[in-house]
């Protein structure tokens, strides 16, 4: 029986090297300073935007409130870019690298502290140029002098060059992680010196570059890095302007919809907070746990409402996981002395589950098939940060995209409860009796406060009352008066907690965008998409091929990338394909947010399905044959999905 403890709080990502990682008091006070400061931006920005929403509804609107708004922007995202990098919570790859031998795991991390010191130096200098070269600019409507939004990116970058050179210090005892720290430099330097006029086109620096990429990639390198290392190199190699990079960092914070992230990231953990999400989850115990395979159905209905708000996926399975395994704890207690309930505890001991959903009708490793399978066919959901993102780099509307993943998502949630409850069935498991229906009125009751967080982001963005931006800030307001009566006083303290997520997942993840978005603007100057048409017609050509291949493709990357930086890459040379192969628009985005999710929770480096297992206490050979399952049903559920266009273009077809 597995002994091992799980925090409620997903990890996001583990350190390449022990060696380079390890925490220091200098680092502590960085991450205290820079979760106040993030913090402190994140009520500016909310107050601005609310200020913003009234003002304009009553007659006095601000004109400048999105200037404003986009200087804290930057900040906000920079700051938690920092913090999210010294704690080592930076989003990255570390399945190869947890593999290798200590001493190699360590070399490849001097590895990306040196490519991360080496890129920090260069664009550092290269960020200060064009501060100068911006002075005496100011922003359109609010005045704002433009060096204020390119100052940040100097000093951002300084602050990562100079973690970069305490963590190369604490190497020097590792002889093999300075030599790693000498390679990363190398990498992202040369290309830099060697570089002249008559450089290759930019196709073919992308080419290098994403060769460079992969190597980084693979030994563990912060992905928002790995993506910043491609958009420098193709940039150095193919002979532009060193200031280039920072004048598109600089450009990217102008996106709008952007601002929406750290705000539906943070009421999606005041949302998955315990006094928000076990209401909810005990209303939906009430409703259907007593049915066949009850326990699953909870988990999947809980998956279902929880999906697309936080942003992480591995978020939400860890919500719907703690919520349901307190449950289950308090139904042990309640029936201790139920005869059956004993015997199949006795029987999971056998097995060496250690799991009390086996006593209702779960076997070890099967609701971590289960939530795989269900935060795939949640990656649709509104409010998608996925969609969200892929609509800011394509043409596509954004509330159409919400409403187009609506019905595929429901589709693929329907044969997985089916699928769940024909098994149970099958199995004929013990099962709770129904409450009754007095006690499942009382717990709805007490959920529908909660159940409106999302219902006012579905409404109100699918309908168009609102955009993604006031939805979101509107959805906070209303998750923060929630919290602060049933939090019992505590409100202070889950604030700061749920904040200081926010500051090192949300940091992570718009750090993350802001460098995608100089590379796939590169992508999109390149022939890559006409190549890939190219191969496409080669294989037969067709809208079949082309979306088995794409499709494919976005599994394959979904597990190295996982969803938004892939978005990102994929997202402006795929999407505009659909069409030239004759496939509804809004249904491919539909089908491409799918794929990048099958990619995320499949084996062989699939972060997400490790993390559910490590959420659930099991172990990958137990779960695997459930994941293998629930995953035929999603895949199922995605062929009808690319068979019916009508299913994603019906919603969107209405406005």
């Amino acid at each position: 029986m597995s002994s091992q403890k799980v925090s409620d709080e997903p990890a996001i990502a583990e350190p390449a090297a022990p060696v380079a990682t390890r925490r220091s008091p200098a680092t502590a006070v960085l991450q205290r300073l820079g979760e106040g400061v993030f913090g402190l931006l994140f009520a500016a920005l909310l107050v601005l935007i609310l200020a913003s929403i009234v003002g304009r509804n009553i007659g006095h609107g601000l004109p400048w409130w999105v200037d404003a708004a986009q200087l804290l922007f930057v900040y906000l995202a920079l700051t938690g870019g920092v913090v999210s990098y010294a704690t080592g919570d930076a989003i990255a790859f570390t399945e190869v690298v947890r593999r290798l031998p200590r001493a190699v795991s360590e070399a490849a991390g001097g590895v990306t502290v040196g490519a991360v010191l080496g890129l920090s130096v260069i664009e550092c200098y290269a960020s200060t140029q064009a501060m100068l070269a911006v002075q005496g600019q100011v922003s359109t409507i609010a005045g704002i002098p433009s060096v204020l939004y390119a100052a940040p990116f100097a000093v951002a970058f300084l602050l990562w060059a100079l973690i970069g050179l305490v963590r190369t210090a604490r190497m020097v005892r590792h002889p093999l992680s300075v030599v790693g720290v000498l390679v990363g430099i190398a990498i992202v330097a040369l290309p830099y010196l060697v570089s002249s006029s008559d450089g290759p086109s930019t196709t073919q620096a992308l080419g290098f570059a994403f060769v460079i990429m992969l190597v980084l990639l693979l030994v563990g390198t912060p992905l928002a890095f790995v993506l910043l290392s491609g958009a420098y190199l193709t940039n150095a190699l193919a002979a532009f302007s060193s200031q280039q990079l920072p004048i598109d960092l600089v450009s990217a914070t102008g996106d709008i919809l952007l601002l929406a992230i750290p705000f539906f990231i943070f009421v999606g953990y005041l949302l998955t907070d315990g006094s928000l999400s076990r209401p909810l989850t005990k209303f939906f115990d009430a409703l259907v746990g007593h049915l066949p395979g009850g326990k699953n159905l909870v988990a999947l209905i809980s998956m279902f409402v929880f999906s697309g708000i936080s942003g992480s996926k591995i978020a939400d399975v860890a919500a719907v996981s703690v919520s349901l395994r307190g449950i289950l704890d308090e139904e042990f207690d309640d029936v201790k002395d139920d005869k059956k309930l004993q015997a199949a505890l006795v029987e999971a001991e056998r097995l060496e589950s250690g799991h009390r959903g086996f006593a209702e009708g779960v076997r070890p490793g099967d609701r971590a098939g289960l939530l795989c399978g269900a935060a795939v066919a949640g990656e649709t959901i509104p409010p998608s940060l996925v969609l969200l993102v892929l609509g800011s780099v394509t043409s596509l509307s954004i509330t159409k995209l919400f409403l187009a993943g609506i019905v595929p998502a429901l589709v693929m949630f329907l044969l997985i409860a089916l699928y769940a409850t024909l098994a149970a069935g099958r199995e004929q498991r013990s099962r709770q009796h129904w409450a009754g229906l007095r006690p499942t009125v009382s717990r709805g009751v007490l959920a529908v406060p909660a159940l409106l967080i999302p219902v006012i982001l579905l409404l109100g963005i699918g309908i168009g009352l609102t955009t993604p931006l006031e939805a979101s800030v509107v959805a906070v307001a209303y998750a923060l008066i929630l919290t602060s009566i049933g939090s019992r006083g505590r409100i202070f303290q889950v604030v700061v907690r749920v904040s200081r997520h926010t500051t090192r997942f949300g940091g992570s993840i718009l750090i993350l965008i802001l460098f995608a978005v100089p590379l796939a603007r590169q992508i999109t100057l390149s022939t890559i998409a006409q190549d890939l048409a190219r191969l496409v017609n080669s294989l037969g050509g067709g809208k079949a091929v082309f979306i088995v291949v794409s499709v494919a493709t976005l599994i394959v990357f979904g597990q190295l990338l996982e969803g938004l930086p892939a978005v990102l890459l994929f997202g402006p040379i795929l999407v505009p394909l659909a069409a030239n192969f004759h496939v509804p628009t809004f249904q491919y985005a539909i089908l491409l947010t799918i794929g990048l999710g099958l990619g995320a929770f499949s084996p062989p480096f699939g972060v997400g399905l490790f993390s559910t297992v490590t959420i659930e206490q099991t172990t990958l050979a137990k779960a695997i044959r459930p994941w293998a399952r629930y995953m035929s049903v999603v895949l199922f559920g995605l062929v009808i999905v690319a068979v019916f266009p009508v299913l994603s273009t019906f919603l969107p077809g209405l406005l």
